[in-house]
Parts: C-alpha cells; sequence; structure tokens
C-alpha cells in the first residue's frame, strides 16, 4: 500500500529475507536511493537507520530479537547469489555500506582504523546518518578511543532514539572515561528497551545477559572503589 515509506521499506528489507531476497534487496536499494537523492535530513537519518538494520541482519545477526526470524542462514556470504551481490554493490550508496563492513574485516572492531576512515568520508556527505555515526563509535571504542567514541554514539542516539545497542557501546565508553552513572543509566536505558522489544537475554541469549551483568557489577566497582564514591568526569 505504501511502496515507497521509509519505514515500510526497512520492513521488507529485514522481513522478506526468509521469503523473497530479492525483494529485501530491492527495497534496501530504494533506502539507498534515498539517501542519494534526498535533501530531507530526517527522510536521510531514517533511511541509514533502516539500511544499518538490514545490514547487520544479513551480515552480523546482532539486532535480531528472534532466532528463528531471519537468522544464522541467511548471512549475505552464504546465502546470496553472486548476482544479488553483486546487484547490491552496483549502488554506490550500498557500496559505500559495504565498505564500511569490510573496512572492519567483516567482523566489526577487527580493523577499527579502516572502518574509521570509511565512516568518516561517508559522514562528510551525510553528517546525519546515525547507523554510520554507531559504526564509527564502535570502532573507536574498540581502540580505546572512548572519549572520541562518546559523541559520535550520543549523536547517533539523538538521530535515532530506538537503537538499544549504541547504548551498549556508549556504557562502555562512559565507564573507559569514568563517568560511571552515565554508564549504568544507559544500561538500564538499553535493557529496558530490550523487555519492550521482546529480546530476552535470559531465554536463550544466556551469554549476552551474562555479559551486561559482568559489566554492571564492573562498573558499580568502578565507582565505589573512586575515592569520592564517584569520580564522574567533567562533562
Amino acid at each position: 500500500k505504501y511502496p515507497d515509506d521509509i519505514d515500510n521499506l526497512g520492513y521488507l528489507a529485514v522481513g522478506m529475507l526468509p521469503r523473497d531476497p530479492d525483494v529485501a534487496i530491492d527495497s534496501a536499494l530504494k533506502l539507498a536511493d534515498i539517501i542519494e537523492t534526498s535533501e530531507d535530513s530526517a527522510q536521510i537519518s531514517a533511511a541509514d537507520s533502516a539500511i544499518g538494520t538490514f545490514l547487520e541482519y544479513i551480515f552480523s545477526y546482532y539486532t535480531a530479537p528472534n532466532p528463528q526470524f531471519c537468522g544464522f542462514e541467511y548471512f549475505y556470504s552464504k546465502k546470496f547469489t553472486d548476482e544479488q551481490r553483486q546487484k547490491l554493490a552496483d549502488s554506490p550508496v550500498m557500496y559505500d555500506y559495504l565498505l564500511l563492513w569490510q573496512g572492519g574485516g567483516g567482523d566489526l572492531g577487527s580493523n577499527p582504523g579502516s572502518a574509521i576512515v570509511q565512516a568518516n568520508k561517508m559522514l562528510e556527505q551525510h553528517p546525519d546518518l546515525p547507523y554510520v555515526l554507531y559504526i564509527r563509535g564502535f570502532n573507536k571504542v574498540q581502540g580505546k578511543l572512548f572519549e572520541e567514541a562518546i559523541p559520535d554514539l550520543e549523536q547517533s542516539i539523538a538521530l535515532d532514539p530506538d537503537n538499544p545497542f549504541v547504548r551498549t557501546e556508549l556504557a562502555v565508553a562512559y565507564n573507559g572515561v569514568g563517568r560511571y552513572s552515565d554508564a549504568l543509566r544507559v544500561t538500564e536505558e538499553m535493557e529496558n528497551m530490550l523487555d519492550d522489544m521482546g529480546y530476552h537475554p535470559m531465554s536463550g541469549y544466556v551469554s549476552f545477559s551474562y555479559y551486561i551483568d559482568e559489566f554492571m557489577y564492573e562498573v558499580r566497582q568502578n565507582m565505589y572503589e573512586t575515592a569520592d564514591g564517584t569520580a564522574e568526569s567533567a562533562e
């Protein structure tokens, strides 16, 4: 009914992967075209966020709340045909997103520097790309550039408040600079958002739940072991 609506295209880009990958790819390419042609910064941000979800599903399965829906077997490298991969790569905008992933070696964090370089290039053209800001912030966190990562991750959340996973990296960055209460706050925000999404780490995502619990314990220990009990860094 609304073939060019950004929310609808984002839904199709992910939701059609198990049934018709061609429709999913075509929807993702329409999102890329919006980024290339639109003069509306809000539209560009929304299209970028939707492309990010598509990429996370086909590459890392990071944002998927249900392992039975578009699950691990739909990785880009394993299930897309050569023609389908080429169709994505033929779009200049989508090619930039593919390079962003390859800049991380196809595995976020394996080569943070080159992923940051690619993100810089994309953000020079469009500064309001919440997903690209998230990936740049993620890779800065991987390189322990916590102070530099915080503005990227905070801006990503401002542009796309509905992505809970940005808060994971922001919490790590806050912890890295001694902003412990902020780290606990955004971690709790993330947990509440995941609960609203129906993403329940304790029922099938034990390792992720363990990571959250361990991280929060570490942050509280850092807080309690400081001389004044807070050791909050200056804004």
